[in-house]
Order: C-alpha cells, then structure tokens, then sequence
C-alpha cells in the first residue's frame, strides 16, 4: 500500500485523475449553468445544465418539451460559473427534488 505521500504525488501528476476530480489549474472551465423553464403558470417543466446559450435554444428538445412550450415559457438560470461536474449534480438534485417535470425520469429509479 502507498504512502500518503506517495499517493498524493500520483494523485497530483495523474492527468487522469486530475481531470476527473477538478484538480487541474486552469484546465477546466466554470463555464455551465442549471437553468429552469417554467410554464406560464411559473411552474418549473424543465431542469437542465447548459452553457453558451442552450438554456434559451428551442433545438434538440422532446416532444414533451415543444408541447408546453409552444404556450410559452420563461427561462431562468438557477446557477452559473459551474464546472461541469458541479452542474451536472445540482441538475440531478433538482431533478429528483422537484415534481412534475417533464425529464424527471432522467434520473428517478
């Protein structure tokens, strides 16, 4: 068995490993955001992470999505200046945390 010294030299010169636990400097961009849209009622339909401007694109949305959506909706961004990783758990937070959503099956069992 390694060392703790040992294993924190691996640790902080395993790319890999860095990447995969954000250790990296300067490597990995706080550039996500979770986003909520909510219907016209101001009720939450959609959770999702994005960046750039997904939150606001119509594009590559289910059938779901397009049906309350054609009513129209607002967008609101929950979070932002996330690493992917921090947006991908607090959307799979929300996600199991909020009732009704239309992509809630994502992430229930």
């Amino acid at each position: 068995m390694a060392s703790s010294t040992e294993r924190k030299d691996w640790l902080s010169t395993s790319p890999a490993i860095c990447y995969l636990v954000g250790i990296r400097e300067n490597k990995i961009k706080n550039d996500y955001y979770v986003y909520l849209h909510k219907d016209l009622n101001d009720k939450i339909f959609y959770v999702g992470k994005g960046r750039n401007k997904r939150a606001y694109s119509k594009a590559h949305r289910s059938k779901k999505w397009h049906a309350i959506a054609q009513y129209g909706y607002t967008v609101q961004i929950y979070c932002s200046s996330l690493s992917e990783c921090e947006a991908l758990k607090l959307e799979e937070n929300l996600i199991i945390s909020t009732d009704g959503l239309i992509n809630q099956h994502t992430f229930k069992p």
